[in-house]
């Protein structure tokens, strides 16, 4: 079945067109919802198999929508408590986080995880899995406390009993890294992110994305101690791997492109870094939407190339939206929500507008004093 996804039956169907990838998997995932339909639980795996495609392409409510489907066949197939049923509710879990949302992510692996729990032992590498997406919802709902103890024992658990899937304790030396570096414990984060990228290219099945994953953080990392001569060939390389195997539109350009405009902002490459964030916007809105965290993110970078070329009122323009997308998203009173209303509020005290000003920085320090 696999194989016959990828043939063309008749050549007059392409009409002289090169047949796409997205329109291949779009005939595959109409054929498993015909052909398989006699075969529920291998329609199911199908349906996974062919979401994470999907996913990969950043197809995301395609994705979903398979997601869904395989959930409700393993439910009806094998109850609400199966094995099955909580890979597919980590499945959904995981496209509420890439699509930002972050609640009820956390509710999908949580009752994953609570499936789990009462089939395998806490050791289990499947629980292990549900706890990771239940830490990562902690990580974007501000909750960091438990998320960070989520992460470490994770962390934990895969070097006492997981230590041959390396990508597996890649991805957690990569989680508690990441989690540190948030709080700005640089020092103590960089360990875990050299670790990590030393496992991966010793490792021969870790592909060039995997590997981008940690040139990523890492390039932030070492941005953030200032060693911009080791920081800028890593976010240079993340983007060219990203571009080459996901093509030009895929969410994690936009990340990429997003980080770089970042760090040519701090080394006063003005120009380019405008260049960087806008297209990194772009790359965002048409991937994930204007109502996404990540598309928030981004809008407020070019705000900050704007002011710094001098163009106040575009920058004024874009710190005003960006702060409207992330209390829709993540509401007002959320850290990151909160850091990009000080940014508003900033500039506005720069260009002398100060009873705007006064407003935003009031309330942005409420919000700090009650964290």
């Amino acid at each position: 079945f696999l194989e016959g996804i990828f043939e063309v039956a008749d050549p007059s169907i392409a009409q002289g067109d090169t047949v796409t990838a997205r329109a291949l998997l779009d005939e595959g995932a109409a054929r498993i919802e015909t052909e398989l339909a006699g075969e529920p639980e291998v329609q199911a795996q199908m349906m996974t198999v062919m979401g994470n495609v999907y996913r990969s392409l950043g197809l995301y409510e395609d994705a979903e929508r398979l997601y869904t489907d395989a959930l409700a066949l393993r439910e009806t197939l094998f109850g609400p408590r199966h094995a099955a049923v909580a890979r597919s509710l980590d499945d959904l879990g995981a496209m509420d986080y890439v699509r930002g949302n972050y609640a009820q992510g956390a509710d999908r692996y949580q009752q994953a995880l609570d499936i789990k729990e009462a089939l395998f032992a806490p050791t289990d590498a499947e629980v292990l899995t549900s706890l990771t997406g239940v830490a990562r919802a902690m990580h974007w709902l501000d909750s960091l406390a438990i998320a960070e103890s989520l992460y470490v024992h994770v962390l934990d658990q895969r070097r006492a009993h997981h230590a041959a899937d390396t990508l597996a304790l890649a991805n957690a030396l990569l989680n508690v890294g990441a989690i540190n570096q948030l709080q700005r414990r640089f020092d103590e984060a960089e360990p875990y992110f050299q670790d990590c990228l030393a496992l991966l290219r010793a490792h021969s099945d870790a592909s060039p994305l995997q590997i981008s994953e940690i040139s990523n953080v890492l390039g932030l990392l070492l941005k953030n101690l200032e060693r911009y001569d080791e920081a800028e060939p890593l976010y240079r390389e993340t983007l060219a791997i990203r571009q080459r195997i996901l093509g030009d539109t895929h969410p994690r350009v936009a990340t990429s492109l997003n980080n770089l405009g970042a760090f040519l902002r701090s080394t006063e490459q003005y120009e380019e870094a405008l260049d960087v964030s806008l297209r990194a916007v772009e790359v965002y809105r048409a991937a994930l939407g204007d109502d996404h965290p990540e598309y928030a993110i981004g809008i407020n970078n070019l705000a900050s190339s704007y002011d710094d070329v001098g163009d106040t009122e575009q920058a004024l323009r874009y710190y005003r939206e960006s702060l409207d997308v992330m209390e829709r998203a993540l509401g007002s009173e959320h850290s990151t929500t909160n850091a990009l209303r000080l940014n508003l509020g900033s500039m506005m005290l720069d260009v002398e507008r100060y009873a705007e000003a006064e407003d935003l920085l009031r309330t942005a320090y409420g919000f700090l004093l009650a964290s």
